[in-house]
């Protein structure tokens, strides 16, 4: 049995409650971490009551998730990061992550309807969630899901969508697409590349939108990347044959991709 919550809701008499009653899984709808955000959002908890209830909720032995969503009103990716950095090196079990959604009969569409509230771009939801992933791989936490499923969804409430599609399979092709770009920067021999076959539909992307974006910026690349084998990281070959690797949870990689979707230089 699981149960999520918002951290105004967790206190130790509660948990101690659900653990009589045989609870294992809490996810905490942690969101966000930066108050001004938590205040604009409505959430009624501030920044040291999300942390808190996380370390709470692991300390009286319950399996923990976090719950953040990208593309809440007054957030950007400054204050997106340091959500990330504050919630991930709690070390929960696993983390989830979701796009925002405008539904009717809430205060946000009051304020998307009168354009006090602008919704941030698709490239915006797809870097964001590309960090998410990235941070989570270093910090060792499971990335449950990102992105919502349509059956999760009554679509005659939805006003507005920040993003449409596979958030998890763009993220994760945004990824290999940096690490693509961070291994021909080090390594620029590099004539031909191997990724996992279980990555090929991520790294093509939708309608191979993806990989066309990885030969135009490689364009020696067409027809020499090859999907085979499944080892989880990009393996770039040079003229002399010798192989050169990074995976995604390498600190420069991940030094070199933070710096790249921070300054919105991926998508």
């Amino acid at each position: 049995v699981r149960v999520s919550a918002s951290p105004r809701a967790i206190t130790r008499e509660k948990l101690f409650l659900l653990g009589r009653y045989n609870v294992r899984t809490v996810e905490v709808g942690a969101v966000s971490t930066d108050d001004g955000v938590l205040k604009r959002a409505r959430r009624g908890y501030d920044s040291l009551q999300a942390a808190t209830s996380v370390k709470l909720s692991k300390d009286m032995g319950f399996e923990t998730g976090i719950q953040l969503i990208t593309g809440l009103p007054g957030d950007d990716m400054l204050r997106f990061k340091r959500s990330l950095d504050d919630l991930l090196p709690l070390k929960p079990d696993f983390a989830i992550l979701y796009p925002l959604i405008v539904f009717t009969g809430t205060g946000l569409e009051e304020e998307y309807l009168a354009q006090r509230f602008i919704p941030p771009s698709e490239g915006y939801i797809r870097n964001s969630a590309a960090l998410f992933l990235l941070t989570c791989m270093i910090w060792g936490v499971h990335v449950a899901r990102i992105g919502l499923f349509e059956m999760d969804i009554k679509q005659s409430n939805v006003v507005f969508r920040t993003f449409s599609g596979n958030l998890r399979q763009e993220a994760e092709g945004l990824g290999y697409r940096l690490m693509i770009d961070y291994l021909l920067v080090r390594e620029r021999d590099i004539t031909s590349l191997v990724i996992d076959k279980r990555r090929e539909t991520s790294v093509k992307g939708k309608k191979g939108k993806n990989l066309d974006r990885i030969i135009d910026s490689h364009p020696h690349l067409a027809g020499n990347i090859i999907f085979d084998g499944s080892v989880d990281e990009v393996v770039g070959l040079d003229a002399e044959g010798r192989a050169h690797t990074v995976s995604g949870d390498s600190p420069d990689f991940f030094d070199f991709a933070v710096k790249r979707l921070m300054n919105n230089g991926a998508s």
